[in-house]
């Protein structure tokens, strides 16, 4: 914590914001990585099964089709998601940097000192 923090309670709950919303991008990110890693994975087993079914059965073949259908609107899925959420991420850090141009102002005016032995 810094100064401002210590000294007025509006900052340190700014301050805290900022701390969690980058936590939430973080944590964001590698469960992204997560997902993808599962999605290959399990579109690796699904061709394979895929081509082993086919083999014996190749009357089946349009199996190919629906396969790589599922699996591209699978990840469409996935990374819509991804953008939306960091799009809302993107929205709230322009609003913490909104609120600090805020605070700061406030500061300047005199309007936001708080004086803690009252």
């Amino acid at each position: 914590m810094d100064e401002r923090s210590e000294r007025d309670p509006a900052w340190a709950t700014l301050e805290e914001f900022q701390r969690d919303t980058a936590g939430i991008r973080q944590g964001w990110t590698e469960f992204l990585r997560q997902r993808m890693s599962r999605w290959a994975l399990r579109w690796t087993i699904g061709i394979v099964g895929i081509l082993i079914v086919t083999a014996f059965y190749p009357g089946l073949a349009w199996l190919w089709w629906a396969g790589a259908g599922l699996a591209l609107l699978s990840l469409a899925l996935m990374l819509a998601g991804q953008w939306l959420i960091s799009r809302k991420l993107a929205r709230s850090e322009a609003a913490l940097e909104e609120l600090e141009t805020t605070l700061e102002e406030l500061e300047a005016e005199g309007l936001l000192n708080y004086d803690r032995s009252d």
